[in-house]
């Protein structure tokens, strides 16, 4: 009895490549090269994805560097649990810019955003701080979400999401809604307009137009666009309209009877 053969398969050789002590996060630079969180020896190292090699010495950074994430100006974000910071890393030049930015306690899990934003998760104190990446400063006041937060994803829709792994629970969370234009600003009572809304963080959002609900209501998948149409506007109420004359009398309806002076009226 013969055994009909299964598609081939091809094996290729499995290379290790040496990095620091206990390597844990990785990230991708936009100029391919992966850069390692090596938690043990609180560096980074980069290795060069094309010929697999290691460029340069290892990048010296906080205490504990367990993960890392790769901003889109290019820089890595790496997450230091044993300093309570974040380091950044010109993946150009290697270096280290600027100095740690404190977050909260434990950070862990580290990602960036479609805005540019990038998210800690801090597990040590359950929350998780924002940080804009075009001036490397924290914004705001952090955000309480679930017990021991350890891992954090942002969609495309700017949605951030986070595992508790204490309290096995996902926690959602959504930035208020910005706009920016919508266009036509203006248009016939009778409706059917078609409206595009721009802005950011904008999935979820209800649109009305003068307390009105829009129709055919649809957000794109970056959450930046709505399109909408335009109700049609409910008749304005009826003025009742009145004619009243003013109560008069002789003297005051006739401007020239006036009583002259020293006597008075009707004398």
């Amino acid at each position: 009895m013969s055994r009909a053969a299964g598609p081939a398969r091809i094996f290729l050789a499995v290379t290790s490549i040496p990095v620091g002590t206990n390597p844990v996060g990785v990230a991708i630079a936009p100029s391919s090269d992966l850069y390692v969180a090596n938690s043990g020896s609180a560096n980074v190292s980069v290795i060069n994805t094309t010929t697999d090699t290691v460029v340069g010495g290892p990048i010296g950074v906080g205490g504990t560097p367990i993960w890392l994430t790769v901003a889109p100006n290019g820089n890595a974000y790496v997450a230091n649990i044993g300093s309570n910071s974040v380091t950044v890393i010109n993946t150009i030049s290697n270096t280290v810019v600027g100095a740690p930015i404190a977050v909260g306690n434990q950070p862990w899990g580290i990602a960036v955003g479609p805005d540019g934003n990038a998210y800690t998760a801090n597990r040590g104190s359950n929350d998780v701080t924002v940080i804009d990446t075009t001036t490397n400063m924290v914004v705001g006041v952090p955000i309480a979400v679930g017990s021991q937060p350890i891992a954090v994803v942002v969609a495309p829709n700017n949605k951030v999401y986070v595992s508790n792994i204490a309290s096995a629970s996902v926690s959602v969370i959504q930035f208020d809604p910005t706009l920016t234009t919508i266009v036509p600003n203006q248009g016939p009572i009778t409706g059917g307009t078609v409206v595009t809304i721009t802005g950011t963080n904008l999935t979820g959002a209800s649109v009305d137009f003068g307390g009105n609900p829009a129709t055919g209501v649809t957000v794109n998948a970056t959450g930046t666009q709505i399109t909408d149409m335009t109700p049609r506007s409910p008749a304005p109420p009826r003025r009742q309209r009145s004619c009243r004359r003013p109560a008069t009398t002789p003297e005051s309806s006739n401007p020239d009877a006036r009583p002259p002076p020293g006597r008075p009226a009707g004398a």
